[in-house]
């Protein structure tokens, strides 16, 4: 993001502010996918509990958030607006987004990581119900399911033909 203005600051604080309220609606999000039995595959998500908790800083002026406040200050800017805004950005890193993000970690090695999947395929997800389609759609839908029945019995052929896992 680009700060020129104290409007950009601003701006930029008050998507701060709205964060734990977008980080409270993913996790019920990702929790309603949870109860469904989506989840991410055990082996890509081992590191991604300690990406959550380096973004919390104890000392909020060393957060990622806190950077735009680090660098030298726009000559549009008063002192004291400056001075109040650092003053905000520090109050609502250590009260608001250190707080999501220790809610995001909470969740994510409490309720999401022993519930990843040990199988890295897809198909080891829920398949979804076939929803009712169309009169107009079933001919159409037919002929996709022959077609599916088709791809599969030749990738079982092939699976099962000591030959064909030779040739490429």
């Amino acid at each position: 993001l680009p700060f020129f203005t104290k409007a950009d600051y601003d701006s930029y604080l008050k998507r701060l502010d709205l964060y734990p309220a977008y980080n409270a609606a993913s996790i019920a999000t990702v929790r309603e996918g949870l109860s469904k039995g989506y989840v991410q595959p055990c082996a890509p998500m081992k590191a991604f509990g300690a990406t959550i908790t380096a973004t919390i800083a104890k000392d909020p002026q060393a957060s990622a958030f806190y950077k735009p406040f680090k660098g030298k200050k726009q000559t549009t800017i008063s002192d004291a607006d400056w001075a109040a805004m650092q003053a905000r950005a520090k109050a609502t890193i250590s009260g608001k987004i250190n707080p999501a993000y220790q809610a995001l970690s909470d969740f994510y090695e409490k309720d999401y990581a022993p519930r990843c999947r040990k199988d890295v395929a897809a198909s080891a997800l829920p398949q979804p119900s076939q929803p009712a389609l169309p009169k107009r759609a079933t001919g159409f839908h037919s002929l996709l399911l022959e077609l599916q029945r088709s791809i599969e019995y030749y990738q079982r052929r092939r699976r099962d033909n000591p030959i064909s896992q030779i040739i490429v």
